[in-house]
């Protein structure tokens, strides 16, 4: 399941209410998406047998979350107040994610300043997780680092699977396939 960035809430609905129990449920989220992804993860009341996240990034508007104080959540702009709420918003966030998934793989973007183009400085601008104090290395099964940049999600993907080995679809199906070359 994709999750976009927005619309999270009635694929939980369908997922809690409509999707069967037995179902093997994986998840994949890019940039916006993976942040909703994290926090979707989280929130289900059923296991996740995978979550890829994408270069996710944090979207215009705080993502709230009970750990953060109502008083202090809203809006997040450029202040370190607002920063420090974003941080410990997204890191309760993979915490509870990280507890309800069974196998994480996070994929990063970071290509070289001079290829670096518009998507890669809109994600900065959104804030990307790998700019965390607590980065998602430490709630992940799987990092990879790519030279790619943000918005080239199917050349981050074929980045994760050149150096990792594995395709997602080996990891969805917990063994090896055969791959065309």
């Amino acid at each position: 399941m994709y999750v976009p960035w927005d619309g999270t809430g009635l694929q939980k609905e369908y997922i809690e209410k409509q999707l069967s129990p037995n179902t093997v449920l994986n998840i994949i989220g890019h940039s916006f998406g993976g942040n909703a992804a994290i926090q979707f993860a989280g929130e289900l009341k059923r296991k996740v047998n995978l979550l890829i996240t994408v270069d996710p990034v944090k979207p215009p508007e705080m993502l709230t979350s009970p750990e953060i104080p109502k008083s202090t959540q809203g809006v997040i702009g450029q202040s370190q107040t607002d920063r420090d709420i974003w941080q410990a918003t997204a890191t309760a966030n993979m915490a509870k994610a990280r507890k309800n998934v069974k196998t994480w793989v996070n994929i990063m973007a970071d290509p070289p300043k001079e290829f670096r183009d518009e998507s890669d400085f809109v994600a900065d601008r959104g804030q990307k997780y790998d700019y965390l104090p607590i980065r998602p290395k430490k709630f992940v099964d799987a990092f990879v680092q790519t030279p790619e940049n943000h918005a080239n999600f199917a050349r981050m993907i074929a980045c994760y699977t050149a150096k990792s080995g594995r395709t997602p679809e080996e990891l969805v199906l917990g063994k090896d396939i055969s791959r065309c070359r």
